[in-house]
């Protein structure tokens, strides 16, 4: 009987030294490696401040993680997640690289000039709320495919010259656009209809310059008319 009694407490004692049971430092150690754990995987504020959720550095701790995010910038911890690369398939908000101006979503349905002017300006989309109207030069530098009236193009409507029509861009059709087409190749965000900017032809303020999708022209309304809108920041 003392045999069986003195062999089950060596039984006890291996047990216990083999991780058996656990004992206060034990505890201790688990809660420290947590502890530390919870800090390594705190997000940075650098990563948050554009408003996704659950964004970190990578292992590296050098490019700002954040789920569905175009990411870019290595080796700098400064640098802010960016919403995804616009294109005619992205979510919005979306980032043209090319010019790093952020857009929002297309309104679902047109409006006058007045209350798209309204409708960026109280706009909160993305966790952003500095949404605006873009101007006629920002809004061209979403057309593609119409060397004429993209950016860099022979059309001379630009923000710091927007004149209603000259005779001579009247005769030479160069703000004009392409050929029909309501693919929405004009556009890198896919768009084929007529959208607003916030710039008013220089000698007549009634009339505002914006720029039809479906042509890829820059073209002139009225602000009674009734355009859609994409917002920029």
């Amino acid at each position: 009987m003392k045999k069986f009694f003195f062999l089950s407490l060596c039984a006890l004692f291996i047990f216990t030294g083999c991780g058996g049971a656990s004992n206060g430092n034990e505890e201790d150690n688990i809660d420290t490696e947590n502890s530390m754990a919870d800090e390594e995987n705190k997000i940075p504020d650098a990563c948050t401040e554009a408003g996704f959720e659950g964004a970190v550095f990578d292992e590296e701790g050098e490019v700002c993680v954040c789920p569905g995010a175009y990411n870019f910038g290595t080796g700098d911890k400064s640098k802010k997640c960016l919403p995804v690369k616009c294109s005619a398939a992205s979510s919005t908000p979306c980032v043209d690289l090319e010019t790093d101006l952020i857009w929002s979503g297309k309104y679902f349905d047109k409006m006058d000039w007045l209350s798209a002017v309204n409708y960026c300006q109280n706009l909160a989309e993305g966790k952003y709320y500095d949404w605006r109207m873009p101007t006629i030069s920002e809004l061209r530098t979403l057309i593609q495919n119409c060397k004429s009236t993209e950016t860099d193009g022979k059309c001379s409507i630009t923000d710091s010259s927007h004149y209603y029509y000259s005779s001579e861009q009247d005769e030479k059709n160069l703000c004009a656009g392409c050929p029909l087409d309501s693919s929405g190749k004009y556009s890198k965000l896919g768009d084929a209809d007529v959208f607003w900017s916030c710039s008013l032809c220089s000698d007549n303020d009634w009339l505002v310059w914006d720029v039809g999708f479906d042509y890829g022209d820059v073209r002139y309304a009225g602000k009674s008319g009734s355009h859609f809108v994409r917002c920029v920041r």
